[in-house]
Protein backbone atom coordinates (compact mmCIF):
# COMPACT_ATOMS: atom_id res chain seq x y z
CA UNK A 1 0.00 0.00 0.00
CA UNK A 2 1.66 3.27 -1.13
CA UNK A 3 2.07 6.09 1.39
CA UNK A 4 1.95 9.73 0.35
CA UNK A 5 2.99 12.94 2.10
CA UNK A 6 2.72 16.64 1.46
CA UNK A 7 3.63 19.57 3.66
CA UNK A 8 1.23 22.48 4.10
CA UNK A 9 2.73 25.83 5.01
CA UNK A 10 1.51 27.16 8.36
CA UNK A 11 1.73 30.73 7.07
CA UNK A 12 0.03 30.37 3.66
CA UNK A 13 -2.05 27.21 3.98
CA UNK A 14 -0.66 26.09 0.61
CA UNK A 15 1.15 22.86 -0.22
CA UNK A 16 4.87 23.54 -0.36
CA UNK A 17 7.25 22.13 -2.93
CA UNK A 18 9.68 19.66 -1.35
CA UNK A 19 12.68 21.23 -3.09
CA UNK A 20 11.78 24.61 -1.58
CA UNK A 21 11.45 23.09 1.88
CA UNK A 22 14.86 21.49 1.40
CA UNK A 23 16.35 24.89 0.49
CA UNK A 24 14.80 26.41 3.63
CA UNK A 25 16.21 23.60 5.78
CA UNK A 26 19.67 24.07 4.28
CA UNK A 27 19.52 27.81 5.00
CA UNK A 28 18.28 27.10 8.54
CA UNK A 29 21.20 24.72 9.18
CA UNK A 30 23.73 26.84 7.29
CA UNK A 31 24.67 24.19 4.75
CA UNK A 32 24.86 24.29 0.97
CA UNK A 33 21.95 22.90 -1.04
CA UNK A 34 22.84 19.63 -2.77
CA UNK A 35 21.27 19.40 -6.23
CA UNK A 36 20.69 15.64 -5.83
CA UNK A 37 20.40 14.72 -2.13
CA UNK A 38 18.04 15.90 0.59
CA UNK A 39 19.72 17.79 3.43
CA UNK A 40 20.87 15.08 5.86
CA UNK A 41 18.51 12.72 4.02
CA UNK A 42 15.57 14.32 5.83
CA UNK A 43 12.91 13.27 3.34
CA UNK A 44 14.10 9.66 3.28
CA UNK A 45 13.73 9.41 7.06
CA UNK A 46 11.47 12.14 8.43
CA UNK A 47 9.33 12.26 5.30
CA UNK A 48 8.86 8.50 5.40
CA UNK A 49 7.88 8.59 9.07
CA UNK A 50 5.44 11.45 8.42
CA UNK A 51 3.92 9.49 5.54
CA UNK A 52 3.34 6.67 8.00
CA UNK A 53 1.39 9.05 10.23
CA UNK A 54 4.06 9.43 12.91
CA UNK A 55 3.88 12.51 15.15
CA UNK A 56 6.72 14.89 15.97
CA UNK A 57 7.26 13.19 19.33
CA UNK A 58 7.31 9.73 17.74
CA UNK A 59 9.84 10.87 15.15
CA UNK A 60 12.07 12.48 17.78
CA UNK A 61 11.96 9.23 19.77
CA UNK A 62 13.07 7.25 16.70
CA UNK A 63 15.91 9.73 16.12
CA UNK A 64 17.16 9.68 19.71
CA UNK A 65 20.81 8.62 19.83
CA UNK A 66 21.82 5.45 21.60
CA UNK A 67 24.99 4.78 23.62
CA UNK A 68 26.43 2.72 20.76
CA UNK A 69 26.11 5.49 18.13
CA UNK A 70 29.30 7.06 16.83
CA UNK A 71 29.91 10.80 17.17
CA UNK A 72 29.13 11.33 13.49
CA UNK A 73 25.88 9.38 13.89
CA UNK A 74 24.96 11.46 16.93
CA UNK A 75 25.65 14.68 14.98
CA UNK A 76 23.51 13.49 12.05
CA UNK A 77 20.68 12.47 14.38
CA UNK A 78 20.84 15.86 16.10
CA UNK A 79 20.55 17.57 12.71
CA UNK A 80 17.54 15.40 11.84
CA UNK A 81 15.93 16.32 15.18
CA UNK A 82 16.48 20.01 14.34
CA UNK A 83 14.87 19.44 10.94
CA UNK A 84 11.91 17.69 12.59
CA UNK A 85 11.41 20.66 14.90
CA UNK A 86 11.74 23.09 11.98
CA UNK A 87 9.12 21.23 9.97
CA UNK A 88 6.79 21.13 12.98
CA UNK A 89 7.16 24.90 13.46
CA UNK A 90 6.46 25.89 9.84
CA UNK A 91 4.54 23.04 8.18
CA UNK A 92 1.73 20.58 8.76
CA UNK A 93 2.35 17.14 7.27
CA UNK A 94 -0.63 15.63 5.46
CA UNK A 95 -0.29 11.90 4.96
CA UNK A 96 -2.56 9.45 3.19
CA UNK A 97 -2.38 6.04 1.62
CA UNK A 98 -4.14 4.19 -1.14
CA UNK A 99 -4.90 0.52 -1.49
CA UNK A 100 -3.80 -1.08 -4.72
CA UNK A 101 -6.24 -3.38 -6.32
Amino acid sequence: MPNYIKYVSASTGQTAMLAEIDEEICAYLGVEVDPVKWCYGWFDSIGLLHSMGKSQDEILAVLAPTPTDSMSDIYGLAQLCSITNYLHAFYTPRAWYMFKG
